[in-house]
């Protein structure tokens, strides 16, 4: 699984990327959000590099993290990102209720299999960016592709057999995506 190992280090280089931004009007809340969805999502691709390049036995801790990831990590670094760009109560409470339905989603796919509720809400959350965004035809472009390279990912799982090659295209669709959305929603780099 050497091209599935390789690649969790592209998606850390497009997390570091994306962590070298912070939302341009910074609440600490806000920023913490941002920050603690890349480094759970940072760890994960730690841990699945380890795993995959067959360093160390990380397969239970990955496939924890990537639970965390994908219920509660991913959603919260859009809604983070985005946060700032929302004007209206009406958005920020959708920005809200978006986030409370991934933690529902996270608590119910312990018991339930409703994983399709955590794309959902990913799907809603760059939904979101979009409808913010629908009068910046950069931004709105930039959020266009992001939202296509996600799900290129069901795609690419439909058509390509060989699971090495499969994980390692999603870690890059997923690296590119992170890249997009830093730069999309209007972040600036952090001043050393």
């Amino acid at each position: 699984m050497f091209i599935a190992g390789i690649s969790e280090f592209f998606l850390l280089a497009a997390l570091a990327i994306a962590l070298s931004c912070t939302p341009t009007k910074t609440f600490s809340l806000i920023f913490s959000g941002y920050i603690l969805s890349i480094s759970i999502i940072g760890f994960t691709a730690i841990l699945g590099a380890l795993r995959y390049l067959e360093l160390a036995d990380t397969l239970y801790w990955h496939q924890q993290f990537v639970y965390l990831s994908k219920h509660i990590a991913m959603p919260l670094f859009i809604i983070a990102a985005l946060w700032p760009s929302l004007r209206s109560k009406k958005t920020q409470c959708a920005a809200l209720l978006i986030l409370m339905v991934s933690v529902v989603s996270s608590v119910s796919n312990v018991y339930f299999l409703f994983s399709f509720v955590s794309d959902a809400t990913l799907m809603l959350g760059i939904s979101l960016g979009i409808y913010t965004f629908r009068h910046q035809q950069t931004k709105l472009l930039q959020l266009l592709m992001a939202l296509a390279l996600l799900l290129s990912t069901l795609v690419w799982s439909a058509l390509i057999n060989e699971a090495n090659f499969r994980i390692g295209i999603f870690h890059i669709c997923l690296g590119l995506y992170f890249a997009l959305i830093s730069h999309a929603l209007h972040l600036k780099p952090l001043k050393a």
